[in-house]
């Protein structure tokens, strides 16, 4: 599923049939629809779904309006756009398709921040345009966030050809929330692993940016990213935010063993906040495989004379005369002893 697909489906959900498509707007809709619309549009600018999609678009690309209604329109829309995926996200969270649940919660926060996510997560800060411009050039990225990383505030100055603006960059790009993930895992059984895992963060803390917490959604795919095979919220706050979390858990596994798996760590909030950490199968052992059943001796049949009860001999020998091979076998542990024999 991509963006596009989402967007479609999220317009045609019924609380847009109440939205009227107006002669008055087809001009400035169909202007909207070649400046502010990077995904297509399905089934045009005609019909109510055409134009919640492109209000929507334009929503978060931050397009100006000019005729009232659309104004209006463009609010409902936003509003209650950012209600319906927010659900979609916990409805595919649920049923763990890793993709759905991924790009919905993309577009929800696209649509929260009114920025769509291949933007520069720098834009999600108080920058001006004139520093924005040299990392972020209408949507392309020209230095992404490893790189801002690893350059102290001389280095990020001189990046954007403003000094004095250095250090207050450095703070922005220290302050982007993110987390480290690590996991060990260990094998109980042949199907069934056991991970261990380490969320650690790696910002700084600002009150006014970050707000009393902040949420992390961890998931755990396979090696394709179809299939989540373990889901998890954790919050920080900025009381011990720096503290390690511990979390154990267990997930599926199925034989051939897939190469690796990952964990996923994304913000709840902030765009661009993702860490994918890649969890190796190369030196897993599994124990060792174990039949579940036993195996059927060649036993001499007994004869219903070993029951040793002349009422109970008197109604066997109206069936049979002898027990068959699993009722010779099991025989006496069932008959003579008190144990469980499961």
């Amino acid at each position: 599923m991509t963006e596009a697909d989402a967007i479609a489906m999220l317009c045609v959900s019924k609380e847009f049939e109440q939205i009227r498509v107006r002669n008055t707007e087809e001009k400035e809709l169909k202007q909207l629809l070649g400046s502010a619309c990077c995904c297509d549009v399905k089934g045009g600018i005609d019909s109510t779904s055409g134009k919640t999609n492109v209000l929507l678009q334009a929503n978060i690309s931050r397009a100006m309006l000019q005729d009232f209604a659309l104004v209006s329109d463009s609010a409902y829309v936003a509003q209650n756009g950012s209600r319906i995926i927010r659900a979609l996200f916990e409805i595919a969270l649920s049923r763990n398709w890793g993709p759905a649940a991924s790009v919905a919660l993309s577009l929800s926060k696209s649509i929260e921040k009114q920025m769509w996510p291949f933007e520069h997560p720098l834009k999600q800060f108080p920058i001006p345009p004139g520093i924005m411009r040299h990392l972020d050039n209408g949507g392309n990225v020209l230095v992404d966030m490893e790189r801002l990383y690893d350059m102290d505030s001389g280095e990020l100055g001189a990046l954007v050809r403003n000094q004095a603006f250095g250090s207050t960059l450095a703070s922005y790009v220290s302050q982007l929330p993110r987390v480290e993930v690590s996991a060990e895992i260990a094998p109980i059984t042949r199907g069934v692993l056991q991970v261990t895992m380490t969320v650690q963060a790696v910002f700084e803390w600002n009150d006014r940016m970050h707000g009393a917490a902040e949420a992390f959604w961890i998931w755990v795919e396979d090696a394709d990213n179809t299939e989540i095979y373990h889901n998890e919220n954790v919050l920080l706050r900025k009381r011990g935010y720096m503290e390690p979390k511990v979390s154990v858990f267990t997930i599926p596994v199925h034989e051939p063993l897939p190469t690796q798996i990952f964990i996923r760590a994304v913000s709840d909030r902030w765009i661009g906040a993702e860490t994918v950490t890649a969890i190796s199968f190369r030196h897993l052992m599994l124990p060792e495989h174990h039949e579940t059943h036993t195996d059927l001796l060649d036993l001499q049949p007994l004869p219903v004379t070993a029951l040793n009860d002349p009422c109970l001999e008197a109604i066997c020998r109206q069936r049979f005369t002898h027990f068959n091979p699993v009722q010779t076998q099991i025989f006496h542990t069932l008959y003579r002893q008190p144990y469980n024999a499961l």
